[in-house]
């Protein structure tokens, strides 16, 4: 890989062109929020500099979210149709959203898609086009399905962090159930594994995840154990969405001859009170 261009400028965007520049290779970052019109009129890109383009942008939530870029991403999609640009795309999906309710055994990549929130059922309407596109101009798709992504670290936006600012400055957690599993993967090694399947250029679907689920009772359990210090819980409400999220990542293994690190072994090996 020698030039990329990675369209979102969240925590995974930022973490992911830092890694490719440390990898040696030239990546610009833009923000979704751009608009395409612009940046095709004054020529500010030209997609066919770039041998990977790389999507972690939110493309799925609601119209009325300030952050959602599915306009982004729509016109993205026309625009490469156009210019006929031939190369590498990583479309970033959702583990934890596509699958819908899995079993034990985990979702695998070959799996019939049970979207059950419109964020899920977006992001595989949005499988869909990129693949279908890919088909048409013959560039190179890879798909990640990514389950929950956290970083050990009083600004992590989700349960992580919230339970962390809990533990150090007391601050209530409120919770939605307790007891449904998700699969946690750190930040560090979903961009390891994206780096990984890069550099052989890996195409088709990949699902990145630990392939270890834990419930939400159980990430806390572990946190306060590590930290000698309890968990503020406050209101407790109904879990709305998935209860039970297990994702199988036997391809992954069998692909990179890697694994990442589970929830519980990365808070023993990172986590310092």
């Amino acid at each position: 890989m020698k030039k990329a261009l990675v369209i979102g400028l969240g925590r995974l965007g930022e973490a992911l062109k830092n890694a490719l520049i440390a990898n040696g290779v030239e990546t610009i970052s833009i923000s979704s929020r751009l608009e395409i019109s612009k940046l095709r009129e004054d020529h500010v890109l030209d997609l066919h500099g770039f041998e990977y383009i790389i999507w972690v942008a939110r493309d799925a939530g609601l119209p009325s979210n300030p952050s959602n870029s599915s306009k982004f991403y729509y016109e993205l999609l026309e625009w490469i149709h156009t210019s006929g640009w031939h190369g590498n795309f990583v479309f970033t999906s959702s583990a934890g959203e596509i699958y819908g309710e899995t079993t034990d055994l985990g979702a695998r990549e070959s799996d019939l898609l049970s979207p059950i929130s419109q964020y899920g059922k977006l992001k595989a309407k949005h499988e869909s086009m990129i693949s279908d596109l890919s088909q048409k101009l013959s560039f190179k798709l890879l798909i990640i399905r990514v389950s929950n992504v956290y970083q050990l670290d009083l600004k992590d936006s989700g349960i992580v962090g919230a339970v962390l600012r809990s533990i150090q400055f007391k601050e209530i957690v409120d919770l939605q159930g307790g007891d449904q599993t998700r699969d946690f993967i750190s930040l560090g090694d979903l961009v390891t594994a994206v780096i990984k399947l890069c550099n052989i250029q890996a195409t088709g679907i990949f699902n990145i995840a630990t392939g270890q689920s834990i419930s939400i009772h159980s990430l806390i359990s572990i946190l306060e154990s590590k930290s000698s210090k309890k968990v503020i819980l406050g209101k407790i409400s109904k879990v709305e969405g998935i209860n039970h999220s297990q994702i199988s990542i036997s391809k992954l293994i069998g692909t990179l001859k890697w694994r990442p690190t589970s929830f519980e072994d990365y808070a023993n090996k990172n986590y310092l009170p």
